[in-house]
């Protein structure tokens, strides 16, 4: 669903619901863990609507769930480099990556 930009059907199938609006809090179990959060959050980017350059760029809902879903990513995979890239890109806090393996 995401190559084709069926971003809304997307959310759905990873949501398990009908609406992604069923999940404000960015609490919802998604398949494949901290994978399947990873790839909600860019949906979630993709989705939310682009305000015109002229005008600054607020915290929409979506971006907002993005950036929940990201950090949750981190909280079940600290090792998981794009969800880092992407809260920072996005301007976030998150939390500092694991030490090095030994």
């Amino acid at each position: 669903h995401v190559k084709l930009g069926r971003h809304l059907e997307a959310q759905r199938a990873l949501l398990g619901s009908a609406s992604p609006s069923a999940d404000p809090t960015g609490t919802a179990i998604v398949p494949n863990g901290a994978a399947g959060l990873y790839l909600l959050g860019t949906i979630c980017l993709k989705v939310q609507p682009q305000p015109p350059a002229s005008l600054p760029r607020d915290d929409t809902n979506e971006r907002s769930r993005a950036v929940l879903y990201f950090k949750r990513a981190l909280e079940l995979d600290p090792y998981l480099w794009s969800a880092y890239e992407a809260l920072a890109a996005l301007g976030k806090e998150f939390p500092p990556p694991p030490l090095p393996l030994p």
